[in-house]
C-alpha cells in the first residue's frame, strides 16, 4: 500500500509515543515482547528487529507506544530517498481495538514526511488493512504468499 499526503493525517487521540532508546535494556526486552505477542509468533522470530544492528542504522528508527508502563504497540521506520517505509506494526491481543496500531503508523509516517519523505509505503496484512485506509494508504500492489501449514486461499 501507497500514501502520498495531501493533508495532515487525522488520527485519534495518541497515546505516548517513543522512539526507542536502544540503551534502555528493559524497554528494548518489553518491545521485543510486544513485537512477538503483536505478531503472534515463537519468541526469537522477532529479535533481529530490536537487536544493536536495527539501531545502528541511522535510516531506520523502533517506536513504541506506551500506557501506564505497558508497551501497547510498536512500530518500525525506514528512511529510503523519498519515501518513509512503515514495517512491523504490531499491538499484543489485550491492547487491540483502540486505535494504537493506527497511531503508530501515523506517529512513523508524520517523523518520516518530517525527515523529507513525500510518500510513505507498507505491505498490509487483513487485520490492518482497513486501519491503514482509513489513513489515507491506498493499494498499488498485491502479493500472494503461501505460509507452511497453512490452507491455500485460492
Amino acid at each position: 500500500m501507497q500514501l502520498v499526503p495531501s493533508a495532515p493525517l487525522e488520527i485519534r487521540e495518541l497515546p505516548v509515543i517513543v522512539e526507542v532508546d536502544p540503551d534502555d535494556a528493559e524497554l528494548v526486552r518489553r518491545v521485543t515482547d510486544a513485537f512477538t505477542t503483536g505478531n503472534e509468533v515463537p519468541p526469537g522470530v522477532i529479535d533481529p528487529l530490536v537487536a544493536p544492528p536495527m539501531f545502528d542504522r541511522p535510516e531506520a528508527a523502533v517506536y513504541a507506544a506506551l500506557h501506564h508502563g505497558a508497551v501497547t504497540s510498536v512500530g518500525i521506520r525506514l528512511q529510503v530517498p523519498d519515501a518513509v517505509g512503515v514495517f512491523g506494526v504490531a499491538t499484543p491481543p489485550e491492547h487491540r481495538r483502540r486505535g494504537l496500531g493506527e497511531a503508530i503508523t501515523a506517529r512513523i509516517v508524520m517523523d518520516g514526511l518530517a525527515a523529507g519523505a513525500r510518500s510513505a509505503f507498507l505491505g498490509a496484512t487483513p487485520m490492518g488493512y482497513r486501519i491503514y485506509e482509513r489513513l489515507g494508504f491506498r493499494t498499488v500492489e498485491t502479493w500472494t504468499f503461501h505460509v507452511p501449514g497453512q490452507p491455500s486461499s485460492e
